[in-house]
């Protein structure tokens, strides 16, 4: 993971460096060497750790037209499209990888979820019997539709974040600001708020090491995105393996939420 991590900051430095062109076509000779060498980076540091997959495969492929575009004068455009393409597989990667690290030891996640679920009877009973319907749900092999778990594991997620970080007392902090086009405190703000009221800054954070960055950077964000991910799953098609992926990612931000340690 730290590789796929430095594969992300070379990424982002790389795109600054294309924007900043001037012209339509890029004729700059040290970008194209960047180009270069970052496909070359992925290919040889990253990607002998990757199972095959299709998320891989399309990664693959990405990273290949990088390649190939550093060996001419690419269109500007088209480089700062690629870079945020490949971008976004290497986030699908990484999501990959953290789930099924999260869900690799069927015990450990048992234990792991008992103690979430104590946690949550003691702070929100309400989200901790949402949990342990999802659970429930996903003991089952057979089911004529999933969506009502997506749902329980997106209220759990939700109404701890209401539980723990009230709308008022978010807002009374010191440098609250709204963010634009919001009503009340953002999902992101709350994450803040609990881990700041619990002493803690981004630094101190501790999960396993896989997902250090990925909490440390994006806690706010990721949180967000499960809560739109679970929305959507509860008015499209849901699968079971859909509603694992969910509560592996739901699981990982509750256990920062509530101090539980995951490993």
């Amino acid at each position: 993971m730290s590789e796929l991590s430095h594969l992300l900051k070379e990424i982002d430095a790389l795109k600054k460096a294309v924007r900043a062109v001037e012209n339509k076509q890029i004729f700059s000779r040290g970008i194209c060497d960047q180009l270069h060498a970052t496909a070359q980076s992925y290919f040889a540091n990253l990607r002998p750790d990757l199972a095959h997959s299709d998320k891989v495969a399309a990664a693959d492929k990405l990273f290949t037209q990088m390649h190939e575009l550093s060996r001419k004068s690419p269109s500007r455009q088209k480089c700062i499209d690629l870079l945020a393409d490949a971008r976004r597989a290497l986030v699908r990667i990484e999501g990959a990888v953290l789930s099924q690290s999260a869900g690799s030891s069927e015990s450990k996640t048992n234990e792991v979820d008992a103690l979430i679920l104590s946690s949550l009877n003691d702070v929100c009973p309400a989200a901790s019997a949402s949990y342990q319907q999802a659970l429930e749900d996903m003991a089952q092999s057979v089911r004529i539709s999933w969506r009502g778990s997506a749902t329980e594991l997106r209220e759990a997620l939700r109404e701890t974040l209401d539980k723990l970080a009230p709308d008022k007392e978010v807002e009374a902090e010191p440098n609250y600001k709204p963010e634009p086009n919001a009503q009340r405190p953002t999902m992101k703000q709350k994450v803040r708020f609990i881990l700041k009221s619990r002493g803690l800054n981004s630094s101190q954070v501790t999960t396993s090491e896989d997902t250090t960055r990925f909490i440390e950077e994006s806690l706010g964000g990721i949180t967000r995105s499960i809560y739109n991910r679970s929305s959507v799953s509860t008015h499209t098609p849901t699968t079971r393996e859909e509603v694992v992926r969910i509560h592996a990612l739901v699981r990982l931000v509750l256990c920062e939420l509530l101090a539980i340690p995951l490993g």
